[in-house]
């Protein structure tokens, strides 16, 4: 997609970007409990877990859904210092906040402290998961429409 198609048809992909991550951010909010920052730390925990996981020749939805957690799961130098600082949230308010999502399962942490997604929040998260789906397919069509 070239940068002038999205600018070009701007005020028709905008309004339809606002309405979904509203929606998303709305659905995020009621299973986290009405706390953003802890989806926030979850997003970037599962995003640094899951660019761990190396190279699939099948990048689909369903091989995602799939996925098992390696025997000790990925772990890098994501620790809640490094979230802090990267997030914006207080040190000790995302200390406590990784605390609680690793109390539900969400997040494991290693001897060193790193921190990696769970299968069992890919699990539990997945109809979140699916709405992101919905999110990028409605946003897809926003920007390249099809007859």
């Amino acid at each position: 997609m070239a940068k002038d198609s999205v600018t070009d048809n701007f005020l028709h992909i905008w309004p339809v970007k606002l309405a979904l991550m509203a929606r998303l951010l709305i659905s995020s909010r009621d299973q986290f409990d009405g706390d953003l920052d802890s989806v926030l730390l979850m997003l970037v925990i599962a995003e640094k877990t899951l660019s761990l996981t190396g190279p699939t020749t099948d990048p689909s939805f369903d091989h995602f859904l799939r996925l098992s957690e390696p025997a000790g799961a990925p772990f890098s130098a994501l620790n809640a210092h490094y979230l802090a600082l990267h997030t914006g949230i207080p040190r000790e308010t995302a200390r406590r906040k990784i605390d609680r999502l690793i109390e539900r399962g969400w997040v494991s942490r290693s001897a060193r402290g790193d921190l990696a997604a769970t299968c069992r929040a890919r699990s539990e998260l997945a109809d979140l998961i699916g709405q992101s789906v919905s999110f990028i397919t409605a946003l897809d069509l926003a920007v390249n429409p099809r007859p």
